[in-house]
């Protein structure tokens, strides 16, 4: 359930991925001018996972700037706070990972809320959920939610990059 009153919370990280594309083989150079997104937020409460998807993303060149959050509520409170385009707020993410098992508000609550927040419904976010679940129920559950993707992990290069 969404909270009536969102207060921004601190607990996200916030690093400019740094360096143009580096113009190897294989890289997004050979198939992009530049960053496709802005910003880019990583949802998930495992470490790890945040670590790997923030590595692949950071790889393929595909955003001016990662941001991470440990959970849904996290997420929702960085949305609200840094998506009102009426000010033309750069830091709202064009692109938000997102795992659907997360204590505190789990991603299918992060949605269900997310898309009660008017700024979502001002500028399009593609949003991707990046889970270990391959539960039926689960994807059946997220058909009901305009996302861009259902990824199980883990994820690699070429799954993602068929989404983004």
């Amino acid at each position: 359930m969404m909270p009536e009153k969102i207060v921004p919370s601190a607990d996200y990280s916030r690093e400019p991925v740094s360096g143009p594309a580096t113009g190897q083989p294989g890289s997004v150079s050979d198939t992009a001018a530049g960053p496709k997104y802005s910003h880019v937020l990583v949802v998930d409460d495992d470490i790890a996972s945040l670590y790997l998807h923030r590595t692949l993303l950071e790889d393929l060149q595909v955003a001016t700037c990662i941001e991470t959050a440990s959970d849904g509520l996290t997420a929702l409170n960085y949305v609200a706070s840094h998506c009102h385009w009426k000010d033309r707020n750069i830091t709202c993410p064009d692109l938000i990972l997102l795992d659907i098992s997360m204590p505190i508000m789990d991603g299918f609550e992060f949605l269900d809320s997310c898309r009660k927040l008017s700024c979502m419904s001002e500028k399009p976010v593609k949003i991707i959920l990046v889970t270990s679940s391959n539960n039926e129920t689960d994807q059946k559950k997220a058909s009901h939610f305009d996302i861009a993707g259902y990824l199980v992990k883990p994820i690699n290069k070429k799954k993602l990059l068929a989404l983004i």
